[in-house]
């Protein structure tokens, strides 16, 4: 029952990943919502998301800025989550 749970989260957080995607360079703005609650979803239910993150972050510095505007950006809660996915060892101003 667990692992379905995660799976359909997944799901769901990937499916929210495209939609957003997708809806982002529309003049609606529900497209960086989207991809904050899908990578909220994605992080919070899946092992290997925050690891994935973060070390994308820490490769790409132009996908860090993004994701920390975007942390800015998305609800309180969903931002608190996506902020345990900063590379350590980085001065964040």
């Amino acid at each position: 029952m667990v692992a379905l749970k995660q799976w359909l989260a997944t799901l769901f957080a990937v499916l929210c990943l495209i939609a957003g995607l997708v809806t982002f360079p529309t003049p609606i703005p529900s497209g960086i919502p989207l991809v904050g609650l899908g990578l909220a979803v994605l992080v919070t239910h899946n092992r290997q998301a925050p690891i994935w993150l973060r070390r994308l972050r820490r490769r790409s510095l132009n996908a860090d800025r993004l994701l920390v505007r975007l942390e800015a950006a998305v609800p309180r809660d969903w931002g608190h989550i996506l902020r345990r996915t900063r590379p350590r060892g980085r001065d964040w101003q």
